[in-house]
């Protein structure tokens, strides 16, 4: 999924979600993807249980 192609607000999210223009799988996926790239940056995450998303 494109940066430019996800919601900017929960609002916007939910929109799409509601319209099939995104899936919450997607969703999570692209955050995690940059929780993967800043965090080494930022470390604002100390535990992130990825592995709940594949269940």
């Amino acid at each position: 999924m494109e940066a430019d192609s996800i919601p900017k607000t929960i609002v916007h999210a939910s929109q799409q979600m509601q319209s099939c223009l995104l899936t919450s799988t997607a969703l999570v996926k692209y955050y995690l993807a940059r929780i993967h790239k800043l965090n080494p940056l930022v470390n604002a995450f100390t535990t992130i249980l990825e592995k709940r998303l594949r269940r």
